[in-house]
């Protein structure tokens, strides 16, 4: 899991956790629709991924999968999908700030996956 956090610092502009895993969609530059919105957040590579996106980047997907997260969670042997879902997150892990910046990633990376880590998948929070 840690490993991924990596990835995700590595390149923040790539990472959107309301994103599964979107690239440029023909040689114009056309944007999924939705992340016409983020257009500025897109990094030079064209690619945004979540946690589960940025998993299955490193290990060699090429495009999205149907359940994508469910591969990554028993990949991970995860204690759920909480994860993965924003909205599973416990309340004083959310925030507002703007995806594919530094400081998203940070939060992500450095708050919410190691807090998932030491209490378990928040195990007795949800």
């Amino acid at each position: 899991m840690r490993q991924v956090g990596e990835l995700i610092l590595a390149e923040p502009r790539r990472f959107n956790m309301l994103a599964v895993w979107i690239e440029r969609i023909n040689p114009d530059n056309t944007l999924s629709a939705s992340l016409r919105h983020a257009k500025n957040a897109i990094p030079p590579c064209g690619t945004v991924a979540c946690f589960a996106g940025e998993w299955a980047i490193e290990n060699g997907y090429e495009s999205v999968l149907s359940g994508i997260s469910s591969l990554c969670a028993r990949s991970l042997d995860l204690p759920n999908d909480h994860l993965f879902f924003v909205r599973s997150w416990p309340a004083r892990l959310q925030t507002n700030l703007k995806a594919g910046t530094p400081r998203y990633a940070e939060h992500f990376v450095k708050v919410v996956l190691e807090d998932y880590i030491a209490t378990n998948g928040w195990e007795n929070e949800l």
